[in-house]
């Protein structure tokens, strides 16, 4: 059962007191109230509401509202994974990598991920792509899967996913190399906001790579943008332009 058909089993009230506590949760100003949400998420939760489940669980997190406690945070997650909810396995995952809250287990974080990939979770398909382009958490390094997982995510538009496939264009690995079509995705990573792309892309925009002209001016523009969002490296490149300096051609990693 996926989790629309798990929710639609549920009484109509449970699905109006969840619906409620979205509300509430992420309405504005004085109209926010957490505790108001939390304690109608946890009555839909207890109701067996998948999403509430997996919402209990991310409060349990990182809310501000309920005392953090990871081990609660796992309970729920477990109950919503049990109701297919992609997210949860995939937040479960990820305790179960750093054994928070559970005992750590690399083979149950990668087989919730895989689950969770498996239906289309984009970032489960792109975590997957990382430990197979870095063969991790023991995972055989596989370039041209890691492409193939990098892929699938980009074609929902995860912005770190579309970043890390024209990585893979940009370097040859498990792909034809073609710097154009890197362009292209980087471009497309960082129009919504993958600060990673907007620096390689202004690297090729100065060396006038993939197809693009020596472009100094629109670099400096692509380094600035990501510099405003903590890059340190487009940090490190800006300023070298503004001091007239050369750069050192280099590209960043595929990261989480």
């Amino acid at each position: 059962m996926n989790t629309e058909e798990a929710a639609n089993h549920l009484d109509p009230q449970v699905i109006k007191t969840y619906e409620e506590a979205v509300a509430l949760a992420r309405a504005e100003g004085d109209k926010q109230d957490m505790p108001k949400a939390v304690e109608l998420m946890e009555q839909a939760a207890e109701a067996g509401h998948p999403m509430a489940q997996c919402n209990m669980g991310y409060f349990y997190t990182v809310s501000d509202t309920v005392e953090v406690n990871h081990t609660t945070a796992a309970t729920w997650f477990q109950k919503s994974a049990d109701q297919g909810v992609p997210q949860a396995m995939f937040n479960l995952a990820r305790l179960y990598r750093v054994g928070s809250g559970v005992e750590e287990s690399a083979e149950k974080s990668l087989a919730l991920l895989r689950e969770a990939a498996s239906l289309g979770h984009p970032e489960s398909l792109h975590n997957l792509g990382i430990f197979h382009f870095a063969g991790e958490m023991g995972v055989e390094q596989d370039y041209q899967a890691a492409a193939v997982f990098f892929e699938n995510a980009a074609q929902a538009k995860h912005a770190p996913s579309l970043y890390s496939l024209g990585l893979c264009y940009s370097l040859g690995y498990g792909v034809e190399q073609d710097e154009v079509k890197a362009v292209t995705l980087y471009e497309d990573a960082a129009r919504i906001g993958d600060t990673n792309a907007a620096f390689n892309l202004g690297l090729y925009h100065y060396y006038g790579k993939g197809g693009l002209d020596v472009n100094p001016q629109r670099a400096k523009e692509l380094f600035g943008a990501a510099a405003a969002h903590g890059h340190a490296k487009a940090r490190a490149a800006f300023t070298s332009i503004e001091n007239n300096e050369s750069l050192e051609e280099s590209t960043v990693e595929v990261t989480e």
